[in-house]
């Protein structure tokens, strides 16, 4: 597994409430990547293997980027279990939600998509479970090299609302959890395109997304029209080298795609300096003074 997978089984591996739900498999909780191992196996404790659970990861390339991947999570139980596989479901979505794993520079999401239901066999017992989706959703690191309107968007928004955590710009545990005190906030730069060139510098345009995430949609709501306003308000953020990202226009956004989108759309522009061309020095140069 890839550290990223193994972040999400150790989320899954953790939970007291899986831990008591599921079948015991090597003293763990019986959850497993990609592949079950044999009911008759010998390191099932006493010959209990119902419930259980196997998950996969896949990634993908997206040209419009809406996820970066997929997470599918079976669960199996038999009607001699106590409980029910939709139980532990709504169990293993609680458990995600809000929830962000990093590892090094990039953070990732799994957003519940949907939840079905199948039986495997025939017979007593009789073995049936559920599939959960999950989206993936990744936000890695967007601050670059000075101008950085996005880096000037970050701090600006620390700064205006310091509860506020700034992926990409702060530092951040491993897990993670988005809450209504300390909402999480991603800056993303959706486009740049030069305007117009000058002696002195190329005028540049950008449109950044603003993603923020609370513990539940009226928080969310609430966070949302609160940078808004700090953004309209202000007109203009400041960049590293302390030049100006002018706000064309800010504007709030209600779509159904919020962790690929964003609440809020800011386009705006900025200068960036030409380099001074090297000086010739003058050696042994000789100066004459006269009357």
């Amino acid at each position: 597994m890839y550290m990223i997978e193994t972040l999400f089984y150790r989320v899954l591996k953790e939970s007291e409430t899986l831990q008591k739900d599921l079948a015991s498999y090597e003293k763990q909780p019986a959850i497993f990547y990609q592949m079950l191992p044999h009911d008759i196996a010998e390191n099932w404790k006493e010959s209990s293997s119902f419930p259980r659970m196997v998950y996969n990861i896949e990634w993908r390339y997206h040209a419009e980027r809406k996820t970066d991947g997929s997470m599918a999570i079976d669960i199996y139980c038999t009607n001699e279990n106590e409980k029910a596989p939709e139980d532990i479901a709504k169990e293993v979505i609680a458990i995600f939600e809000g929830l962000f794993l990093t590892e090094k520079t990039d953070t990732y999401y799994a957003a519940w998509d949907r939840t079905d239901s199948f039986e495997t066999e025939q017979g007593e017992p009789i073995v049936f479970g559920v599939r959960i989706y999950f989206d993936v959703y990744r936000f890695s690191k967007q601050e670059e090299f000075s101008p950085c309107p996005v880096w000037g968007m970050n701090h600006f928004i620390k700064e205006e609302q310091p509860n506020c955590i700034v992926l990409g710009h702060d530092e951040v545990s491993e897990k993670l959890y988005a809450t209504a005190k300390h909402p999480i906030v991603f800056v993303k730069k959706e486009e740049s395109y030069n305007i117009k060139t000058s002696y002195a510098m190329a005028w540049m345009k950008s449109t950044l997304n603003i993603v923020v995430v609370s513990s539940n949609i009226e928080e969310t709501k609430k966070w949302v029209t609160a940078i808004y306003r700090d953004i309209a308000i202000e007109g203009e953020t400041i960049m590293q080298n302390g030049s100006p990202f002018l706000v064309m226009e800010v504007q709030e956004n209600t779509t159904n795609q919020p962790l690929n989108m964003g609440q809020i759309t800011v386009t705006g522009q900025y200068g960036i300096l030409r380099k001074e061309k090297p000086k010739q020095k003058l050696n042994h140069a000789t100066f004459e003074k006269r009357s």
